[in-house]
């Protein structure tokens, strides 16, 4: 399975049916850290959603060379229409998007998606969203900027997460994902792929777009577009076999079926992190916590132990934290996940949690 399609199961198949962490990377930056004002690039999906409504000080960086010729704006305009108080500006806004879906940002399919579902249409929303999905994901696998994944989770977070229940609907969910997929495949894609490198590092300290070469992006497109149809489907497959009662939906216990044993921790290691019981146990064995990464990422493997927790940067008033959590396990060998800690300023904390399991660096 593509790297990519393994990691985009997190949020559309295999236990992610109601994503706990929330990865705004950017809403609060390595400046917000140090306790600077956070940081949004101009353009970028963030800025757009969160500055608005970000209570604490901001700064909007502007974007340069390559990156100042990205156009976003189209795109950008109709969520801020869509994300608008005013119900005639949603109706307008949503409208355009149906007409004009192939010139829009992934972006734009997320916040679209949720739209829909607040306004009674959830199979129109699961179909919007497995598009932004995988457009999003594809434009990923272009950018060489290491940073940009976990725009997904970001979007997820905000706009996917009250959808997510309707993957278990696992009758209906394999003709929407037919229909989805059928019309991506069609419907060419008009707008910049390169909105993610916005997203990214890159953007704050680079004039140039790290990305790959033009003639490769339709390769990547077809191979995503495969595999993750073959992800989703199987997903079908998994619910029907823990279906018990075959009704079409799984119910809690039908759920729980499907769920591995948690991430085995050693007391030795448990005490070498500096997060609470509850966080602890989010981080671990939460829906979208590293047992569910390592279980997408390492898909054969089995006896999944958390054998190490490395604190990098240790909690401290408004800063966020991060720890380096090492995983070994049989079949898959050993590697790590670096999860950061965001405080939310309200005694709350954001969880994010890297995607890929990177090799144990050299001492």
């Amino acid at each position: 399975m593509h790297a990519m399609a393994a990691k985009i199961l997190v949020w559309q198949s295999i236990l992610v049916l109601s994503i706990s962490t929330c990865g705004l990377a950017q809403e609060k930056s390595i400046g917000d850290a140090l306790g600077h004002p956070s940081k949004f690039m101009r353009g970028d999906f963030v800025q757009v959603i969160y500055q608005a409504r970000y209570e604490g000080e901001t700064e909007v960086v502007e974007p340069k060379g390559e990156f100042a010729k990205i156009d976003v704006a189209e795109s950008n305009r109709v969520i801020e229409q869509l994300l608008s108080p005013d119900k005639v500006k949603r109706t307008q806004a949503m409208e355009r998007f149906l007409k004009e879906a192939s010139r829009m940002t992934p972006p734009v399919f997320f916040v679209a998606a949720k739209q829909l579902h607040e306004s009674g249409e959830p199979d129109e929303a699961i179909h919007w969203l497995i598009i932004g999905r995988l457009r999003a994901a594809s434009d990923i696998l272009k950018s060489e900027d290491p940073s940009v994944p976990q725009a997904i989770a970001v979007l997820n977070h905000q706009f996917g997460m009250q959808i997510e229940q309707r993957f278990l609907r696992y009758q209906t969910l394999s003709k929407i994902i037919d229909r989805a997929f059928a019309w991506e495949k069609d419907q060419p894609r008009q707008y910049d792929p390169r909105w993610i490198a916005l997203y990214g590092a890159d953007a704050y300290s680079r004039s140039k777009v790290r990305f790959k070469e033009q003639a490769e992006w339709a390769t990547i497109n077809v191979s995503l577009r495969q595999s993750t149809r073959k992800a989703l489907m199987d997903w079908v497959v998994a619910c029907r076999q823990a279906d018990r009662n075959q009704d079409g939906w799984l119910d809690e216990e039908e759920e729980r079926s499907l769920i591995e044993p948690p991430l085995a921790v050693p007391p030795e290691v448990r005490v070498k992190s500096m997060c609470d019981d509850v966080l602890f146990e989010d981080i671990s064995n939460g829906p979208a916590g590293i047992r569910t990464l390592d279980r997408v990422n390492f898909p054969q493997a089995k006896k999944r132990r958390l054998v190490d927790i490395e604190v990098l940067i240790p909690p401290g008033g408004e800063r966020n934290s991060v720890e380096r959590w090492t995983v070994s396990r049989e079949g898959g060998g050993t590697c790590y996940y670096m999860v950061t800690l965001v405080p939310d300023g309200m005694g709350g904390t954001h969880i994010v949690t890297s995607t890929e399991c990177q090799p144990i660096p050299e001492k």
